[in-house]
């Protein structure tokens, strides 16, 4: 699929009704949709200390798989890329993981819903990227307790799959579905997969799957 598509899957988040956003990586960056194109855009550190941090925007297509590498000064794209810029670009893209390379669809309210693509593969020769896939969606049910917060997270996943994985647990603090489960979580894996029907009918029938657990 492109990624416009993929974009579509899912618009709102299915636990509290708040529009998705896009993101490319797990990295600090800001975004923005223009003319049939999504772009992320992330700080490149300077070399050494005493040189300047500039802005690179990855631009893809959402409709085809082009693929542009902008550069920024203040999110103001810049007329000229230098040298430097350019050799500071290879050695931040050469620093991502290739496993970094994957759109992540999630909630910005309540931070318990997100979906993410498998890796997205980068050609910069050809200026293309390849098609996106959905990989996993992970689904986060929260109740506040007199100790805290008690916890259920259902994790979709495609590969190897579709299986389900649950973990459960209390905690004192908040949780976000950008943090890790803690250790101490119960989980359960391989199961066959739980459908995501509704916020209450799938959180009902996981409950009842723990109880019995």
């Amino acid at each position: 699929m492109n990624l416009q598509e993929f974009i579509d899957l899912r618009t709102h988040c299915p636990m509290c009704g708040t529009a998705l956003v896009t993101k490319f990586s797990a990295r600090k960056q800001k975004s923005k949709l223009e003319n049939d194109r999504y772009i992320s855009v992330m700080v490149m550190k300077g070399m050494r200390s005493c040189e300047p941090d500039y802005e690179v925007g990855y631009s893809f297509g959402i409709r085809d798989n082009s693929l542009m590498i902008e550069f920024y000064n203040e999110w103001d794209m810049s007329r000229h890329a230098s040298t430097y810029m350019c050799n500071l670009f290879k050695q931040f893209h050469a620093n991502m993981r290739t496993a970094a390379h994957r759109f992540i669809r999630t909630c910005g309210f309540c931070f318990k819903y997100e979906m993410d693509s498998k890796p997205v593969d980068l050609d910069l020769r050809t200026a293309t990227y390849s098609i996106v896939e959905k990989d996993d969606e992970t689904f986060v049910w929260s109740a506040k307790t007199e100790e805290g917060y008690k916890f259920i997270l259902l994790d979709n996943y495609s590969d190897p799959g579709p299986l389900s994985e649950i973990c459960s647990w209390r905690s004192e603090t908040d949780y976000r579905v950008d943090h890790p489960a803690p250790s101490r979580a119960n989980i359960t894996r391989n199961l066959p997969q739980i459908p995501f029907i509704s916020k209450e009918e799938t959180g009902e029938r996981l409950k009842k799957l723990l109880i019995f657990s």
